[in-house]
């Protein structure tokens, strides 16, 4: 199979033996432009040696655009970039680029644009109770809710030193919001284990450090440290799950069912954030909107 430039571009058949004007993309149907990567537009080229050339998405490069030249979304920002959207990325310890979506609101605070969001969840459309594989890898729409996938996330958090905001909304329209100064995930070999840094500014109390140093769970794969229970299975998520004296689980459970109307909060069921540490009688929120992003 060939494609030839003579006047208009051809796709030589080889069991008819005649030629045939191709469509735009060209040779779609016959694989000629399979080599196309990352959503790439393939347009007939006589000076590419293959007839043919990619024509990559925006910061992705390569012959068949297979590499992304942003690192993150900071870099994004950083060359003029304002408005929010989803970006393809490419962090030094990631194999190909992917999509994250970036937002690129310089309205909050000094810290506003070039924030990589990891997690976002506001309508329940994306099921959170997912396997280990899927947790891996990602799932969701990147334009509504989803989770990045704790690979990427481990490549993203390899690169530099990066902060994390949470930002949440309950059922009764309050809003919160808390900034840690540091936030990693290792590999795959330590079960994504993650690292929390220091509370550095923020309307409610750090939940989140209680979770500091514990492996990743999935319904499929129990790494929590609560014998005779597998937490991501009992709180119907995907989160580092961990015991600690009277909490069994979490302080924080961000990734659980999504409980429509906040209907069940007084049985800790929902997207959970605890505002009372140990050993204060435990209070929490239930949240209707929730969104974790990473900026260095």
């Amino acid at each position: 199979m060939t494609l030839v430039c003579v006047c208009m571009y051809f796709l030589i058949l080889p069991s008819i033996g005649d030629s045939q004007p191709s469509s735009s993309p060209i040779g779609d149907a016959h694989g000629v432009c399979s080599q196309c990567q990352h959503s790439s537009t393939c347009e007939a080229d006589c000076g590419d040696p293959r007839g043919y050339i990619c024509k990559c998405p925006l910061f992705l490069t390569g012959i068949t655009c297979d590499r992304a030249y942003i690192r993150d979304c900071q870099d994004i920002f950083d060359i003029g970039v304002t408005q929010s959207g989803v970006f393809y990325i490419q962090p030094d310890d990631a194999t190909s680029p992917y999509q994250i979506w970036c937002e690129m609101d310089t309205s909050i605070g000094v810290d506003g644009g070039g924030w990589a969001v990891i997690q976002r969840r506001f309508n329940g459309s994306v099921d959170f109770f997912q396997s280990w594989l899927l947790y891996k890898d990602g799932f969701g729409n990147i334009s509504g809710e989803y989770w990045l996938g704790n690979e990427k996330i481990h490549a993203l958090t390899s690169l530099k030193s990066y902060k994390l905001r949470i930002d949440m909304t309950t059922w009764d329209d309050v809003d919160y919001t808390i900034t840690y100064d540091h936030f990693s995930v290792g590999d795959e070999v330590s079960n994504y284990r993650i690292a929390i840094g220091a509370k550095v500014s923020g309307n409610i109390i750090d939940s989140l450090g209680y979770h500091d140093g514990v492996p990743f769970s999935a319904m499929d794969v129990d790494n929590d440290n609560n014998i005779g229970v597998n937490c991501a299975d009992y709180c119907r998520g995907g989160w580092w799950y961990t015991q600690s004296g009277l909490l069994n689980c979490f302080q924080s459970n961000l990734n659980s069912e999504y409980d429509v109307g906040g209907l069940r909060c007084e049985d800790e069921e929902g997207i959970v954030y605890y505002t009372t540490s140990p050993p204060s009688p435990p209070e929490w929120i239930c949240l209707r909107i929730v969104t974790l992003k990473l900026k260095p």
